[in-house]
């Protein structure tokens, strides 16, 4: 029973995702109040406007709690069981709910950080585009967020990368490594050669994990965090469910495959089929009646059997039953004459009656079309504009090019926006005017006034004298009288008064309006792409060709690595009694850690030793971030059978162990630990190294994982052991 629910300033409900049971919990709880009529159907959405009536009151209680009394609310316990957990962002409010006691505080806490980073990647810092006017947009806009929160929630259950918050990179060969780093250049050429001036990065993912990474020579460094990011994106867009059980052994009973996968020679088999005999057996002996086949040698069958399960096989369905429509594309809708818009794949109301998600999409399911796409002529082709995070401008805007290579493995090409430089100045603008409006709540930043104004009216000239050069002379006027009410009002001397006198409503206004005419030229300058050239289109879709040209060779090499990354047993011998590591450098912010691999839901067993494992890993590493937020940078605990320690440690660029200048205090770091909402590691460093050179001190962990027999000493000499070693094989991959 889980849910999110997001509050404008005005506390309305402007976003709302849920599953089936809180869904039908709150739909209970509308007609016991009134608020639905007995005689309604039955709806698998929540109406936003229950949804107010029920959960306003908590809005307007935290509103008052951060206004009046300067001591919000973090969570709310009820002794029903739910949990709400708050966080403010701007104006919205953001409200995570849990209510069968499967999430904790930590992870909800989490859960919205990342929705809110995954919300500015989208749209920036204009965040209410999260409720756009147009009704049939919004859907879409809401589609592809619970999509894109649904598939974060299952990679941070499945993938350590997510888990601990760092890039896994695939260890490859040197040759496979060579050729994909040719081939990228291959790539970055064609992209430019095509006109496209500005291109940046070339990716090559395999499943949620980084295969190669090329950057031009002028690009500025892609950040660990948009790369978990890019990936959240890329799984939601062209989702992937080949497993390594699917390259080398199928089941002849059922099979189901795309005329793509006949291409490359390889059949995707739903999940709920991969294991046939384990699924079917009713006798010991059902197995050896099946036989099994090669990728290149399984029979084709021509008809496809629908799954038994009411559930699987609503998912399943074909584009042509959902629209009404027999063409495999979505269809585009048009706003304005550069606003291109994907529609869904199904009508709203089939969506969200076969979904379990309240109009969402599970991560297994097909594409959920980003509502900002371009609409290319290409299944396995999307564009999206994104903003990343540079040291100039965290929402700098930039082009993605996704397209999928083979199963599993997705080209994603990065590329600035020709407009870009002027991002920085907006956002500076729009944050320095979202502060002034806040003032009675920004007592820092009113106590120098005198310096914030300054630095508003130089970034007001700046927009000014961006608007001359562009076409959209109404706004540019709107523009300058806004500021120059402000100005009329003394927005200078507001700027420089008692931090706790309020606001004027002759001054609130135009700076209200002021704020809305930076956003709308922040619109039209990023959030309106004009679609791209054709020359651009046939470079991505010949990239596309060159790779798979250079990597169907490779296809089965590079689908075990995505699943056997790192084995366990090249350190059994070295390290006895080691079970599971996860070493980051927290510098580059990779992760290296042997894979763990579990059995789908059907062939699993009530006692699987590698789930125990997995569940065993997952409870501790959310104990030991917990833990690191409070301030404890090692620990050692004993949990049954096994022995976990935790140790964090800094050295300097010649690999010598520094001491702490300062003790770590945990209320100088405002976020969880992890990168994807904001570095906690980097604010670690500064708060215990405050003299240090920037660049010039580096964070390592390392988890590991005994079993309780290995006594302490064994433990500690291991750790040692192992960090050199780890240490000294992660320097010489990037050498």
């Amino acid at each position: 029973m889980k849910g999110t629910i997001v509050f404008d300033g005005m506390n309305d409900v402007v976003f709302v995702a849920a599953d089936e049971e809180f869904t039908a919990y709150v739909n209970k709880q509308g007609r016991e109040t009134g608020l639905i009529e007995p005689e309604a159907v039955e709806t698998h959405t929540i109406d936003p406007n229950v949804a107010v009536q029920l959960f306003s009151p908590l809005a307007a209680s935290q509103r008052f709690m951060v206004a009046q009394l300067k001591n919000p609310y973090s969570s709310v316990r009820c002794e029903n069981g739910f949990l709400f957990v708050f966080k403010q962002f701007g104006d919205q409010l953001h409200l995570a709910v849990n209510g069968d006691g499967t999430e904790s505080e930590d992870f909800l806490n989490r859960k919205l950080s990342v929705f809110q980073k995954l919300n500015g990647v989208l749209y920036g810092p204009v965040s209410e585009e999260i409720k756009p006017e147009n009704s049939q947009e919004r859907r879409q806009r809401h589609r592809f967020l619970r999509c894109l929160l649904n598939t974060w929630v299952d990679l941070y259950r499945e993938e350590q990368s997510f888990l601990m918050e760092a890039v896994e990179r695939l260890n490859v060969t040197q040759v496979v490594n060579e050729s994909c780093i040719k081939s990228l250049e291959t790539v970055m050429e064609k992209m430019t050669s095509a006109g496209d001036k500005h291109v940046q990065h070339a990716l090559l993912l395999v499943n949620s994990k980084l295969l190669a990474l090329y950057s031009s020579r002028n690009a500025v460094e892609l950040q660990p965090s948009d790369v978990l990011a890019i990936i959240v994106l890329v799984q939601s867009m062209l989702p992937s469910e080949e497993k390594l059980e699917d390259l080398f052994s199928y089941s002849c009973r059922q099979r189901r495959y795309s005329d793509t996968d006949k291409n490359f020679g390889v059949i995707y088999i739903p999940q709920r089929e991969r294991y046939d005999s384990a699924l079917e057996g009713d006798d010991e002996d059902s197995s050896e009646e099946v036989e099994y086949y090669s990728p290149c040698t399984t029979p084709v069958k021509e008809e496809v059997e629908d799954s038994d399960s009411p559930g699987e096989s609503q998912n399943t369905q074909s584009n042509t039953e959902l629209s009404g429509s027999a063409s495999p594309y979505p269809k585009v809708s048009m706003q304005g004459s550069e606003d291109y818009y994907f529609t869904p794949r199904e009508t709203e109301s089939n969506t969200e009656a076969a979904n379990p998600l309240v109009g969402g999409a599970a991560a297994a399911q097909p594409l959920p079309i980003s509502p900002r796409a371009s609409p290319l002529e290409h299944p396995d082709y999307q564009r999206l504009p994104v903003f990343l995070n540079n040291p100039g401008c965290p929402y700098t805007p930039h082009i993605l090019h996704c397209v999928k290579v083979l199963p599993g493995m997705v080209l994603v090409i990065v590329s600035q926006s020709s407009r870009a430089s002027h991002s920085a100045t907006l956002c500076r603008t729009m944050n320095l005017l979202k502060e002034v409006l806040a003032g009675n709540s920004s007592a820092v930043l009113r106590e120098h006034g005198g310096e914030l104004y300054e630095a508003l009216e130089t970034n007001m000239a700046k927009v000014i004298g961006l608007l001359k050069k562009l076409p959209w002379d109404r706004l540019q006027k709107d523009v300058r009288q806004r500021w120059a009410d402000c100005k009329r009002n003394n927005i200078d001397l507001y700027m420089e008064q008692n931090a706790k006198d309020e606001i004027s409503s002759k001054l609130e206004a135009p700076l209200r309006n002021l704020t809305t005419k930076i956003c709308d030229l922040f619109r039209l300058l990023y959030l309106s792409p004009r679609p791209p050239t054709d020359a651009i289109q046939k470079a991505v879709l010949d990239s596309k060709e060159v790779l798979v040209h250079h990597f169907k060779d490779y296809k089965e090499y590079l689908a075990v690595k995505a699943q056997r990354n790192v084995t366990m047993t090249t350190y059994l011998e070295d390290y006895p009694g080691l079970v599971h590591f996860i070493y980051v450098d927290r510098t580059s912010n990779q992760i290296t850690a042997p894979s763990i691999n579990i059995a789908s839901d059907e062939q699993r067993s009530q006692h699987d030793a590698t789930q125990l494992l997995k569940d065993k890993v997952w409870q501790r590493c959310s104990w030991i971030q917990s833990k690191l937020s409070q301030g404890y940078t090692t620990l050692t605990v004993r949990d049954g059978d096994f022995h976990f320690g935790y140790f964090l440690w800094f050295e300097d660029s010649a690999g010598n162990p520094l001491t702490y200048q300062q003790p770590f205090k945990p209320e100088s770091v405002s976020v969880q630990p992890g990168v994807i909402a904001g570095n906690f590691y980097d604010q670690l460093i500064r708060s215990c190294f405050p003299d240090g050179i920037v660049g010039g001190i580096h964070c390592f962990e390392l988890v590991t994982m005994h079993v309780g027999v290995v006594p302490t000493q064994y433990v500690v000499s291991h750790c040692r052991k192992l960090a050199s070693q780890l240490w000294e094989a992660f320097t010489i991959s990037l050498l």
